[in-house]
């Protein structure tokens, strides 16, 4: 768990994943930079980007995303 807070090599984690991830981020989040975390989205392998996505909820900030459930669940269906 403290390794997912604060990963030491976060894109070498990023680039060792094998399954697909969907990102998910408010456009406000207070605490993570929407355009930072889309460095780490396009680290991703090609095979591994090709079954991914990164989503960016408009008006959506840290947690106001957790209402964001219908929007999230249409991309993971």
């Amino acid at each position: 768990m403290a390794q997912a807070l604060t990963p030491s090599s976060p894109a070498e984690q990023i680039r060792a994943l094998k399954a697909p991830v969907h990102f998910f981020i408010g456009e406000k989040d207070q605490l993570i930079d929407p355009h930072k975390l889309m460095v780490y989205y396009e680290e991703l392998k090609p095979s591994t980007k090709a079954d991914s996505s990164f989503t960016e909820i408009p008006g959506a900030d840290h947690l106001s995303i957790l209402g964001a459930g219908t929007t999230i669940s249409r991309k993971i269906d």
